[in-house]
């Protein structure tokens, strides 16, 4: 049977809540940072508008353990600090270390309890800790502040599907499109979850715009490979190849050749599915699917 493979959380080109931010937030906050935290409060210059800059963030990332310091000694000059607290926060986002945010993302809205994406930060924590409930609750509050924050509906809209909420998450997707019907990303969703409810043809058309609309070149592939599923499950297995194909010309991954092996078997033409299989192997030795669809094709051609 067709792998789905696990949610691309990781691929989903607008992803939940990381830290991101404008250009101009980045030269900012690397300005604050080298010259040490203030000690008033007020919004913080991370707020997000927008998908953000790939590039300020990495700077920013390589700026996390330099940062430490400043923020440590800041919080030490003034507890009171909310907005310390929320640098803290990003710190710890910026390192992967989500579990250890949220703490210092509550301490921050102790004082700053009208900031939509500090809660909408705690709920990207919780979200990447797998805490989904907690999560959605946070999205709802930085929502009924800021209704209209397409990265914040974007997010709940990911939490909502990891709930099985499928139709919420599906109109939070679809109001982002109503705001940037030129955003590829809200197409990508509404792909994965009408291809989990068995709506194929919805997901194809979607995956569809995805790919014509111009997106993060990591989601090329993967919108590929999930077209190609869907075909598949229609049994339209040419059209499902010609997406494998695509997907695979892009980036190499145990899913793509696997289930290119399976249509390839269904196709009965089992060398290319030998090979494919044998690809599969190669980036995930001693797969338990892949050896048994191995025995099988054996039994299939008597070898």
């Amino acid at each position: 049977h067709i792998l789905d493979g696990a949610r691309e959380t990781a691929v989903r080109g607008a992803a939940p809540l990381a830290p991101r931010m404008g250009e101009d937030d980045g030269v900012l906050l690397r300005g604050q940072l080298r010259q040490g935290l203030p000690q008033g409060g007020g919004r913080s210059a991370t707020h997000v508008r927008g998908d953000g800059a790939h590039q300020a963030l990495a700077e920013l990332q390589g700026l996390a353990c330099q940062a430490q310091a400043e923020v440590t000694e800041s919080l030490r000059c003034n507890p009171a600090n909310g907005r310390a607290y929320y640098f803290q926060s990003m710190i710890d986002q910026l390192q992967g270390r989500y579990q250890e945010s949220i703490p210092s993302l509550t301490a921050a809205l102790r004082y700053y309890p009208q900031d939509a994406m500090y809660y909408g930060n705690r709920g990207y924590a919780y979200y990447m800790i797998k805490d989904f409930p907690k999560s959605l609750a946070d999205l709802n509050q930085a929502l009924a502040l800021e209704p209209n924050n397409s990265l914040l509906l974007n997010n709940r809209c990911n939490t909502l599907w990891e709930l099985g909420e499928n139709e919420k998450a599906l109109a939070d997707s679809n109001r982002v499109t109503q705001m940037y019907p030129n955003s590829a990303y809200p197409h990508f969703v509404r792909g994965q979850i009408y291809s989990q409810m068995k709506e194929y043809a919805k997901a194809i058309d979607e995956f569809t715009l995805s790919l014509t609309k111009g997106q993060d070149a990591a989601n090329v592939s993967s919108s590929y490979y999930n077209r190609g599923n869907c075909h598949a499950h229609r049994a339209e297995y040419e059209l499902a190849l010609a997406d494998y194909d695509a997907a695979l010309a892009l980036k190499e991954d145990f899913y793509y050749y696997n289930n290119r092996g399976l249509v390839n078997l269904e196709l009965k033409r089992y060398d290319r599915s030998r090979d494919d299989f044998h690809k599969a192997l190669n980036l995930k030795p001693g797969d338990k699917d892949v050896l048994a669809n191995l025995k099988i094709l054996d039994k299939l051609t008597k070898k």
